[in-house]
């Protein structure tokens, strides 16, 4: 099976449980609904329903909830399906779904085509193959859209502050957004850039080159257009190479030409147990602190009898590939592995998605703290049930079912408060899984903490809670990986749109509501004349198609409905800048707004885009003018960046 058309089912069967919430883009103004009717010869008697709205030729700017509706009369019967069928003008008439539902989510098939016009047509056929394989585009009428563009909308065009819920006290933006879609996993690497590879095998560098942490620049170091990997799953850096997971093997990556890009693929290990069972392979890798290599393999069933193979184990290795060796078993799905400081790993497991007479309820999914040689029960126990009769390890925290537990990170950094420290983070992308009833579960979605203690037995317990939860009513999200960078901040990757997004700790104090009058410990200096005058001319007039300050932020001394007075910033910034300087306060909240927030005001009205649009002298000069007004002490009422 070739990449391309495995990636196709793979996002085909995550089409099945994609939400159907709002278009926040303006462009699909119904959703993207569209609506045909459904005839066969089987059933050419039956009356067909009339078609609704949208009426036909709808266009739609990018492939963002299109989705394929229609009407039956009656419902299907035992042996029949729903055959959607999509195609353009003098194409065959590509089947992409036998859906039991009168919908389906087109957007996944169609980010893998060419924009143009599609013509698309429902047919109820019976599951026998004769049928199945005849042309039926003659007996269910067609109806015709229009796909602008194969690439998702970014998602900076909705504000982020209105898409992700975050406790008190941290902010988020978006740090990166590689040219592509269906980013899979990411990886810091030792030069403190960050290294994203889609699950089609394309790998890029994520560089913030001027220090606004926001990465402006990326590099593709490698394009998949041969094929190369397959199901690539699995990144990680060490000494300055390279590692690559994907289907049955483990490789070297390395640039063997010195041309910048890609070209030299060496395995290390091969024959690993892949794609037996949908989605379960070899999976993320990461080095521990011990310099060995480690990774979890994914069941061949869905829930057992075993075969005697590496399924359900993790493993490790030398960085050469060398004494590969158990290290624990156990696991339906590692997904991601992550380490303490201390050498610590924990892992995340999936649940079983199939009922059948040895598995009569769906389990939860599981957090693990993997020690040398344990097992940790599968297939034979899930969770804490029967665990009083089997010798295999208890789990950290269950989740509920079909959370689609995907990324997971130990966090060890001091940016986020002492709570959050020597507690898991976990990505829940949702279920991907082709079970009816598992698609039938809306859980997940969201990023969560688990806060754990250890045990006077060696063990871990612990409990988890939500830490950022996507409005889905905005867009389509499914985080599906998660780190720590460098500084400490919590990155997080969404899937559908490859977006990075960088989440920080900022302190509950920059909300406060009434600010004190302080004293300036340092008289101001004042800035030259011409770095003023040039800042005076941005703040009056804007530059780069970058709005003038002026617009909200009056200069008369009084607050606009929109923004605060800036007057007597100077004072305001020293009181509300305890992390950093003066300067550095004023400059933060020019290019990223929303990270001091004034009582009262609307994180979403600044102009986001000031640190893309100007440079950083002319940043300065605006800073350096903004600081210059009213230098007198002020009045306590709350002002600052709005």
């Amino acid at each position: 099976m070739s990449r391309k058309f495995f990636i196709a089912a793979v996002v085909l069967l995550l089409a099945a449980c994609s939400s159907t919430g709002g278009d926040p883009y303006g462009v699909a103004r119904e959703r993207g609904v569209m609506t045909a009717v459904a005839a066969t010869q089987v059933y050419e008697k039956e009356t067909a329903p009339a078609l609704v709205a949208p009426l036909p030729d709808a266009v739609f700017e990018h492939p963002y909830n299109i989705i394929l509706r229609w009407e039956w009369e009656r419902p299907l019967r035992g042996d029949e399906v729903f055959d959607v069928r999509v195609w353009r003008e003098g194409e065959p008439h590509y089947g992409i779904t036998w859906s039991p539902s009168s919908s389906f989510n087109a957007s996944d098939w169609l980010r893998y085509q060419q924009p143009g016009d599609f013509y698309w047509s429902v047919a109820v056929i019976t599951g026998s193959e004769g049928q199945v394989d005849r042309e039926i585009s003659s007996e269910a009428p067609s109806r015709k859209f229009t796909v602008l563009s194969s690439r998702l909308p970014t998602p900076t065009a909705v504000p982020v502050a209105d898409t992700i819920e975050l406790p008190p006290g941290f902010v988020v933006k978006p740090y990166a957004e590689p040219p592509t879609n269906l980013s899979g996993v990411m990886n810091w690497g030792p030069d403190g850039e960050l290294y994203i590879m889609t699950h089609g095998g394309d790998i890029y560098v994520a560089r913030d080159l001027n220090g606004d942490r926001y990465a402006e620049d990326m590099k593709a170091l490698f394009i998949d257009h041969d094929e190369l990997l397959s199901y690539a799953i699995g990144i990680a850096l060490h000494e300055g190479v390279i590692y690559i997971s994907d289907s049955g093997r483990i490789s070297t990556f390395t640039d063997g030409d010195g041309d910048g890009t890609l070209d030299t693929l060496t395995p290390i290990v091969t024959g690993l147990p892949s794609l037996r069972h949908p989605f379960h392979s070899n999976n993320q890798i990461e080095f521990g602190p011990d310099g060995k290599l480690y990774v979890g393999i994914g069941a061949n069933t869905d829930h057992g009898p075993l075969d005697g193979s590496d399924e359900t184990k993790i493993l490790r290795m030398n960085p050469d590939g060398s004494e590969l060796e158990v290290f624990a078993t156990g696991f339906r799905n590692p997904n991601d592995i992550t380490f303490s400081p201390e050498g610590e790993l924990f892992t995340i497991d999936n649940n079983p998605n199939e009922f059948g007479p040895d598995l009569r309820y769906l389990p939860g999914e599981e957090v693990n703290y993997v020690q040398f040689g344990k097992d940790y029960g599968f297939p034979r126990v899930y969770g804490t049930i029967n665990l009083i009769n089997d010798p295999s390890e208890p789990p950290v925290t269950e989740f509920y079912s079909s959370v689609g537990v995907s990324g997971i990170v130990y966090y060890a950094a001091d940016q986020f408060p002492e709570y959050y420290r020597g507690g898991l983070f976990v990505t829940q992308f949702g279920t991907a899984a082709p079970s009816p009833v598992a698609r039938s579960l809306q859980n997940g979605r969201q990023v969560v903490f688990v806060k754990m203690e250890k045990t006077s037995d060696g063990r871990y317990v612990g409990d988890w809670e939500t830490f950022a939860a996507f409005d889905e009513t905005l867009i389509d999200f499914r985080p599906v990986d998660v780190t720590v960078g460098p500084d400490g901040a919590l990155y997080v990757l969404e899937w559908f749109s490859s977006t990075v997004y960088r989440i920080e700790y900022v302190g509950e104090s920059a909300q406060l509501a009434v600010l004190p009058t302080p004293t300036p410990t340092l008289p101001p200096t004042p800035a030259p004349p011409d770095l003023l005058a040039e800042g005076e001319a941005l703040f009056l007039w804007g530059a780069q198609d970058a709005p003038a300050c002026v617009t909200c932020h009056l200069l008369d001394g009084t607050a606009s409905a929109i923004a605060p007075s800036l007057l007597g910033i100077r004072y305001w910034a020293e009181e509300r800048s305890t992390q950093f300087g003066i300067e550095e306060y004023i400059y933060k909240s020019i290019v990223e707004p929303n990270l001091f927030v004034v009582p009262g005001y609307n994180a979403s009205y600044m102009y986001l885009d000031y640190g893309k649009r100007y440079t950083i002298d002319q940043i300065e000069a605006l800073v350096a003018y903004v600081l210059s007004l009213d230098p007198a002490p002020p009045t306590p009422t709350p002002t600052g960046m709005g």
